[in-house]
């Protein structure tokens, strides 16, 4: 979670701020993280070490929005002020509005992505070619029916690494593999 900050807040209520936090996302999506597993990453939106910026140490007014995509809660945006009645209903429904625009566009986005994937995982598996995709950290991202059939790897295989290293190695082909690598 990331909280920005107009102003400074004090230890002790940046810490029930977090908690609120915590526990209304808890209370709106009836998930129950484990706090340990919940970061928050402050950012600072004043400028540090002013003398003149005031340092808040009560919150009067509060609103907790979920983000919830497709049907599963990702997270919570809380606005708050340390005057009371700072947001009127009209801000409210227009905040309401664009978070639900957003989740909207986050689930119409996904569901596009699932699809192109989908597209491209058929477009790879039915090449003749053999296709062996790695990520950076040496991961195996796509290794097609093509590329198992030549390097003789049964469909059930089990794959990772160091199996596809050393097979590549008995074929000789593990030079041609580093160089397409450290082309980039």
């Amino acid at each position: 979670s990331s909280i920005y900050l107009a102003r400074p807040l004090t230890e002790s209520l940046l810490e029930r701020v977090k908690a609120d936090i915590f526990s209304e996302f808890v209370h709106r999506t009836a998930e129950k993280p484990l706090k340990t597993d919940v970061l928050f990453n402050l950012t600072p939106l004043y400028k540090e070490n002013s003398d003149k910026t005031e340092v808040i140490k009560q919150l009067k007014t509060s609103y907790s929005f979920p983000l919830i995509i497709d049907k599963k809660p990702m997270g919570i945006i809380n606005i708050a002020s340390h005057k009371q009645g700072i947001f009127s209903e009209r801000d409210i429904g227009l905040v309401n509005t664009i978070i639900d625009h957003i989740c909207g566009s986050v689930e119409r986005l996904r569901h596009i992505v699932v699809q192109e994937k989908s597209t491209m995982e058929r477009m790879v598996e039915s090449m003749m070619e053999g296709v062996i995709m790695l990520d950076l950290k040496n991961e195996i991202i796509v290794l097609n029916p093509s590329a198992r059939r030549i390097l003789n790897f049964k469909p059930a295989d089990e794959i990772h690494w160091k199996i596809l290293q050393d097979k590549l190695k008995i074929l000789n082909i593990d030079r041609a593999l580093l160089e397409c690598q450290s082309a980039g």
